[in-house]
Parts: structure tokens; sequence; C-alpha cells
């Protein structure tokens, strides 16, 4: 996983952005790293701390040759419950001071394990990095999501559970069969087979078929995938981690998936459909709402925001302003409501 990280961010290296606010790994830790990432067991600590990057966006402004500061998103599905950690204008200062990680959310603190493990001692999650009931913040940070999910070193999306207070890293273990061979043309070649039984899932948008590829099974079925907000931040993400059911999927830029298990598959995200499809972003557009609609939403006020990154996506190639869900242009009639 890490070396496919690696060689990734060495082929298509993040861009010099940073959200307002980030959360330090390891505060303690003043040694930069020798290149992009740190070494897996480089970053320890007890303690989480909330920065503010505004100082660090203005060194690399004065300084063009600084090294690139590299960070990981979450996406994920708050749940029914609520945050039992979020950061509000009363907490801000204390979430500045310091969060102990076994005070987190269990979503949150298999985050962070995961984050260190590739060597990535920056993570920007929601709950935490945007202030919460401030509707100023909200806003700035909700027109921001698609420079923070499209800049982001990696995208980890957690696919298998509802709620942020359970675990994705107690991933169930498949049941497995052992097989003992011997080769009867070279007797010492000897070894097991070791078959692990995944139960296909079906796939909600097409009801007459049952899916057995594992990135497809496990997403599908997925809370998280019929989110609206995750269908955004999943296509923005250049470089996507999905942390499914049973395994876990990588995902590049092209849209090309390696799973656990060795297995490929190709699922082209907006980056890849604009590239392929460049002269015709209208037809795309259609195609990206009807997928849209499918999504669900907590909050019916969320329907222009969830998508407005796509849409500033998407204006870079259409000659024409987007507002409030409509295309300034007759050659666009559909809009989002």
């Amino acid at each position: 996983m890490r070396q496919w990280l690696l060689k990734s961010l060495s082929t298509q290296p993040p861009g010099r952005y940073l959200p307002l606010r980030l959360l330090d790994l390891c505060p303690e830790h003043a040694t930069p790293p020798e290149g992009l990432l740190y070494g897996p067991d480089e970053l320890h600590s007890p303690t989480t701390a909330l920065i503010d990057t505004t100082s660090i966006t203005q060194q690399w402004a004065s300084e063009p040759s600084r090294a690139p500061l590299v960070y990981a998103a979450l996406s994920y599905c708050w749940g029914n419950r609520g945050l039992p950690l979020k950061t509000e204008k009363h907490s801000l200062h204390e979430r500045l001071s310091g969060i102990l990680i076994e005070s987190l959310p269990l979503c949150f603190q298999d985050a962070v394990k995961l984050a260190r493990s590739l060597g990535l001692r920056y993570l920007w999650i929601d709950a935490l990095c945007i202030v919460q009931v401030d509707i100023r913040d909200w806003e700035t940070q909700a027109a921001s999501m698609f420079d923070i999910f499209s800049k982001a070193a990696l995208t980890i999306a957690v696919a298998p559970v509802s709620s942020c207070q359970e675990s994705f890293l107690a991933k169930p273990i498949p049941q497995q069969f052992h097989i003992p061979f011997r080769s009867t043309k070279h007797p010492g070649v000897s070894g097991v087979f070791s078959i692990h039984k995944v139960p296909p899932k079906w796939d909600p948008t097409n009801t007459n078929v049952v899916n057995l590829r594992p990135c497809d099974g496990g997403l599908f079925a997925s809370k998280w995938c019929r989110r609206g907000w995750m269908w955004q931040e999943r296509n923005m993400a250049p470089r996507l981690l999905i942390w499914g059911e049973y395994m876990f999927h990588l995902q590049d830029s092209r849209g090309d998936v390696v799973s656990e298990d060795m297995t490929t598959a190709l699922k082209p995200n907006v980056c890849h459909d604009l590239v392929t499809w460049r002269c015709d972003v209208e037809r795309l557009w259609y195609i990206w709402v009807w997928q849209y609609s499918l999504t669900k939403l907590t909050y019916a006020s969320d329907r222009l925001p969830a998508i407005s990154g796509l849409a500033r996506r998407a204006a870079q190639d259409v000659a024409a302003p987007y507002r409030a869900g409509h295309w300034q242009t007759p050659r666009f009639c559909l809009s989002l409501f």
C-alpha cells in the first residue's frame, strides 16, 4: 500500500495547497521527512493537535523551493447519533492545544493509525477541521471541498461502517480454506493454497445482476457509497484508498483499481472522464447529475454544496458560469432542481 502511494505521488505530485486546518498526527516531531512521506515507524504520539496552516501557506509563497507538505483526507459517514467529538467555537483553542488519540471516535482513531503507517503526518477530518455550528466557517470550507479532496495525497474512504463510532480496521476475517498441494512433476515443490470466501453483494443500481468483483460488491452495498457528499469526494480524489468490508482497494487518477486480493478493475472517476470526454462536457454533466440524484443527503440544504466542487471542475471546460445549480448557457438545459 505504501509503495503504491509512493509510486503514485512520484508520477503525479500533489499540488501546493493546504486546507485551512489540519490534524498534526505527531505534534512533537520536528524533523521533516526525507521525501514526501515519513518512515512507517517514525510517527508515534499519544496526541494529535489541530493546526492552522496559514503560516505554512505564506512560507510557500515566499520560498517556492520549499518542499510541499502532504496530507490525507478522510471520507466517512457521521452516523445517526451525531459526532461524539467535534470542533466548535468554544473548543477551538482546546483542539489547537492537543487531542488525546484515545478520546477520538473509533473511526478517527483507525484513520490516524492508517495515515501514520503510510508515513502521512497530516490528516483532514471535517468534524475536527471545520468549526461546527459556525455558518461562516462551514460555508467557506464547503466551497473548498474540491480543493481539499483533489489536492490530498490520499483520500481514505471508509466504506464498511455507517458511523464514525465504529472501527473499520477491525474488519471481519472471511472464511478460509487451506488446500495442501505437492507437484507431481516436481515433488520438491509443495505448499498450501488459501482460499477465502467473500459473499457477493447486490448492485442496487442493477437488481438483475450480482456483481462478484470485490471492488464493486463491497462498494455498492455500503452506506458510504450512497451518501451525496461521498459521491463528490470519491470522484475528486486523485488517489483513493477504499477500506471495504473484506479487503481494501486502491484507485489511482486513471480509475485503475487494485484490490487486496490482487484483482483489478477500471472505475473511472470524474477527473478521468473529463480528460477522456473533454469535447462532450454537456453529456458528462447529465451523467453526473443522474448519478448524484441516486444518492442521499441528511439535509436537503446540502444539495447544491455537495456537488459544487464538481461543478467548479466542470466549469473549467465550459465557457459559461455556474450559479446555484444552473448553467448560464442554453447548451445545458439540466439543473439540479
